[in-house]
């Protein structure tokens, strides 16, 4: 069953956008934390791709790869990262055709960067990542998000956000695990085995970003505790 939010926390995010959970401490807000990353800056010099809204109906380009947001929100005991992966899977949102894993880094099975951007060894810091270099990337109805670089990671802006195939507010937020310049978070739900809420000792918490957004926040916005329900982005391999 989803949790729901209470009045306070509609209230929040409806007067001071997606990012006012996040930004108050002791706020209302009482299931979400503050953004602990160490990156901030949207440093994006260039975007991802040329197109902005354009659309292929639904057609793949050559060479083309899928993402997409599961309709369906998890707690942050995923099974781990592969999991997760099996969750992408499974999920009702998924197109035809093709297997999908998590965008999704627990700081050791699987990681985009180690250094800011791989500015330093490129390709060579991913381990098992899922995005691949020099790539166009759509969403499931042809819109594109944009192409990759050579380490297998997306500049910013974004030509077109990752979706938000739930339906919510544009706000909602997915598990991510990541800083905003694709290194790992150190929080991630304890290699995305936990679901303890505030109030268990064994609480912990993982870092979400906003798929809906075209900048640095798709990859963190605000952390959570580990019980809160949050969808995932998958990308096809």
């Amino acid at each position: 069953m989803l949790k729901m939010q209470s009045p306070v926390v509609a209230l929040c995010v409806l007067l001071a956008g997606p990012l006012a959970c996040g930004e108050w401490e002791q706020s209302p807000c009482a299931d979400q934390v503050t953004d602990g990353g160490t990156g901030g800056a949207d440093g994006g010099t260039g975007g991802a791709d040329a197109g902005t809204g354009d659309t292929d109906g639904g057609t793949i380009p050559p060479g083309a790869k899928r993402i997409f947001v599961t309709y369906s929100p998890y707690g942050g005991n995923l099974g781990g990262i592969h999991g997760a992966d099996f969750k992408c899977q499974i999920d009702s949102n998924r197109p035809t055709g093709g297997s999908y894993k998590a965008l999704l880094s627990d700081g050791t099975t699987r990681i985009a960067c180690t250094t800011a951007d791989c500015a330093v060894g490129g390709k060579a810091e991913n381990i098992d990542w899922v995005a691949q270099p020099d790539t166009l990337y759509i969403r499931p109805d042809g819109t594109r998000i944009g192409t990759t670089t050579a380490a297998g990671i997306f500049r910013f802006p974004l030509a077109n956000s990752f979706g938000n195939e739930d339906g919510s507010n544009p706000g909602f937020e997915a598990w991510m695990g990541m800083n905003k310049e694709w290194t790992s978070s150190s929080r991630h739900c304890k290699g995305w085995t936990n679901s303890a809420s505030y109030w268990d000792p064994d609480a912990a918490i993982g870092d979400r970003g906003i798929p809906s957004m075209t900048d640095r926040y798709v990859l963190q916005n605000t952390g959570a505790y580990c019980d809160i329900l949050s969808p995932l982005v998958c990308v096809e391999q």
